[in-house]
């Protein structure tokens, strides 16, 4: 069975460097602060990702390879039509 796709960026086997919350507090403390903080976040993200990236890819290449071993094999159900559903979603997202 296959996850439903939904527009909410969650994606199984990409690993996310900041959960939701983490994000939305250093938005919430950039904002509170007149974004006096923010260039300083910013700074530390833009110096510590390169490093995340460094110790490991930020995908799981295990779930990358089964799943690739799972297409060529024909047992990986692929719905076309929430995949095609969701590239439009994202399109007019990105055109608004």
């Amino acid at each position: 069975m296959v996850d439903s796709i939904s527009g909410s960026g969650s994606v199984p086997g990409i690993k996310r460097l900041a959960d939701d919350a983490t994000i939305k507090s250093t938005r919430s403390a950039a904002a509170a602060t007149g974004n006096a903080g923010a260039a300083a976040d910013i700074k530390t993200t833009a110096t510590e990702m390169p490093q995340e990236f460094a110790k490991s890819p930020p995908i799981e290449l295990e779930t990358v390879t089964r799943i690739q071993k799972e297409i060529a094999e024909g047992n990986y159900p692929i719905d076309i039509d929430a995949i095609t559903e969701s590239l439009f979603e994202s399109y007019l997202e990105l055109q608004s």
